[in-house]
């Protein structure tokens, strides 16, 4: 089962960047009633807008209410999504869904009815690069509600989250439907007599991201005042830092390490170069660096920085 139904539908693009091909909120909801049964459901239903690529949070809210068949129905669907980018590849997703149906029968009826919405967080992203997937999620389900965090690839792999798990795992290049899908359903049989009314609901939050290999994925401390690393080369296994022009005036010396072992001092005119390479990173590693500088004034600054790792 392709959980989120196979994207958006569009065509892979080429780029030396990940590419958002699409992205969308969806809220929609979907009645079923014997022909001649009554359907008569009133209020907001936005279905599909437009989720932009500029990290803000863009929200839908669907309000639906009205009889169908002989019940009282309702339905509340809040979707928000945040969607961001970058030109090294990553993409980053927040999410948060929370929908609840109800139906309350007014008697006996001839006529059957299944209510239900669907919601949803969606991007179509072609990962350049093999990629890291990150996905985490909570919430909650009731009464035949679902909900579910996912990347579906168009190889056909999928790769799913439920409330309260996370997922981190590499994964190839190629096109991805990431997101998130919640329904709340109910349903009412024929019957002379008046059943019990009927709930459901769904929620989930969370956020789902792809990280090429060797992106950096923090770094930290004062000495970035001084320099700076950046995103980790796979292919040659190095990372190149930047340097400052305050290293070249106000640093008397800097340690370099490498997941603990020490890779280069830096002293005199080296201080002054623009970039140092550190190399022969395990392709394994989160490529843990550490900076140590000794300023012309006896003071310490120190900074740490970490890559997604090459395999």
């Amino acid at each position: 089962m392709v959980l989120l139904a196979g994207g958006l539908g569009l065509q892979p693009v080429p780029s030396a960047e990940a590419v958002v091909r699409a992205a969308e909120l969806t809220a929609a909801e979907w009645v079923t009633v014997p022909s001649g049964c009554a359907d008569d459901m009133t209020g907001s239903e936005p279905n599909r807008v437009d989720l932009p690529r500029d990290g803000r949070p863009h929200t839908v809210r669907l309000q639906r209410s009205g009889t169908v068949s002989n019940s009282a129905v309702s339905g509340t669907s809040v979707v928000t999504g945040t969607l961001t980018g970058d030109a090294w590849g990553s993409v980053r997703m927040g999410l948060a869904i929370s929908s609840s149906v109800t139906a309350r029968p007014r008697g006996g009826t001839i006529c059957s009815l299944t209510y239900k919405l669907d919601s949803g967080v969606v991007a179509d992203v072609t990962a350049p690069r093999p990629s890291w997937l990150v996905i985490s999620a909570k919430g909650a389900v009731r009464s035949g509600g679902t909900a579910v965090v996912a990347a579906s690839a168009d190889s056909g792999a999928e790769h799913v989250v439920l409330p309260g798990r996370k997922l981190t795992r590499l994964v190839p290049a190629g096109g991805y439907a990431v997101g998130t899908r919640v329904t709340a359903q109910v349903a009412v049989p024929a019957t002379s007599s008046t059943p019990p009314a009927v709930a459901s609901s769904a929620s989930v939050s969370g956020s789902l991201g792809l990280f090429p290999i060797g992106t950096l994925r923090q770094q930290s401390g004062k000495a970035r005042a001084y320099l700076t690393a950046g995103h980790r080369d796979c292919a040659g296994r190095r990372v190149t830092m930047t340097l400052t022009p305050k290293a070249a005036t106000k640093a008397r010396r800097i340690t370099l390490s490498v997941n603990g072992k020490r890779a280069r001092v830096l002293t005199g005119k080296a201080l002054r170069r623009t970039t140092v390479r550190l190399t022969k990173i395990p392709a394994r590693s989160d490529g843990a660096i550490s900076a140590t500088v000794v300023t012309r004034s006896g003071a310490v600054r120190k900074m740490t920085a970490r890559s997604w790792p090459c395999a």
